[in-house]
């Protein structure tokens, strides 16, 4: 039986983050995309992490952003959205403030990137700015 120490050793061995060029994700309205990571496993990507920051002088408190996950040659391999709201248990971010969301979709395989596009954003004073 194999020691857990080495078998979670392992785990991490295998999997690995990749930071992503930010020229390749779109801000929106006062949202900018600070960083994305790609955790890849076996040949599937199995979760994506965005780190937004709000350069707007209002609190924002919903965020849609639209993730396309692409193979290492930047052919499309499968697209999703991504949503962010504001409750009494999540805090919305704050003027100048970063906030990081971290998403598993189901395993996609072939993929090994995600990149973002922020779609629609809006503030607690009810401005909203969409794409489309």
């Amino acid at each position: 039986m194999s020691h857990p120490i080495l078998s979670c050793l392992f785990l991490v061995l295998m999997m690995s983050w990749s930071d992503l060029a930010l020229s390749q994700h779109t801000g929106l309205c006062g949202v900018e995309i600070d960083e994305v990571k790609a955790s890849t496993a076996f040949g599937y990507l199995i979760g994506y992490s965005v780190k937004f920051k709000n350069t707007k002088q209002q609190t924002l408190d919903h965020l849609i952003w639209s993730v396309a996950f692409e193979n290492n040659a930047g052919q499309l391999i499968e697209e999703d959205t991504g949503v962010f709201n504001s409750t009494e248990l999540i805090s919305p971010i704050q003027p100048g403030r970063s906030k990081t969301f971290l998403r598993t979709p189901s395993k996609i395989k072939g993929a090994s990137r995600a990149r973002i596009q922020v779609t629609r954003v809006h503030t607690i004073s009810g401005e909203t700015c969409k794409t489309r």
